[in-house]
């Protein structure tokens, strides 16, 4: 089996409940955006690492998973295209957890925001010749 996980973002806040919605695409393929209700909002945004709090509500995630290699180039593409399309709708964050790739190089302020600058300061004091990395850690600064 294969599967993507393409992207989560955080949407500013709305009245809409908290609910699953599915949506089956042609073949074997599914794609489920899951909606949860955070309640981080209550905790101030510069408290901790997570910065997505205030009026950020929802976390949404794409996923989908297929069974046949031949339906791979397909299925990537209906994502990219779901992707694509939700662009306008939500904030642009990101949920650190839920690594994306395709955020490029603005990955790091999509993932923290206004407390990226505090972390790339506690990072570089503590990890100054950056041994604790992945493809989107947390940066040092630049000297």
């Amino acid at each position: 089996m294969k599967s993507l996980l393409v992207l989560a973002v955080l949407l500013a806040a709305s009245d809409a409940p908290a609910c699953e919605l599915s949506l089956v695409a042609p073949a074997t393929s599914a794609l489920k955006n899951p909606v949860q209700v955070h309640a981080s909002t209550k905790v101030v945004s510069d408290t901790t690492a997570f910065v997505h709090r205030g009026n950020t509500r929802y976390l949404i995630q794409y996923f989908m998973q297929w069974e046949s290699p031949g339906a791979t180039e397909t299925n990537i593409a209906t994502m990219q295209v779901l992707y694509a399309s939700m662009r306008p709708y939500v904030s642009g964050a990101s949920y650190a957890n839920y690594c994306d790739l395709d955020l490029g190089e603005g990955y790091a302020k999509a993932y923290w925001g206004e407390n990226l600058a505090r972390l790339m300061k506690i990072k570089s004091a503590f990890d100054p010749k950056n041994i604790f990395r992945h493809a989107q850690s947390v940066p040092l600064l630049s000297v």
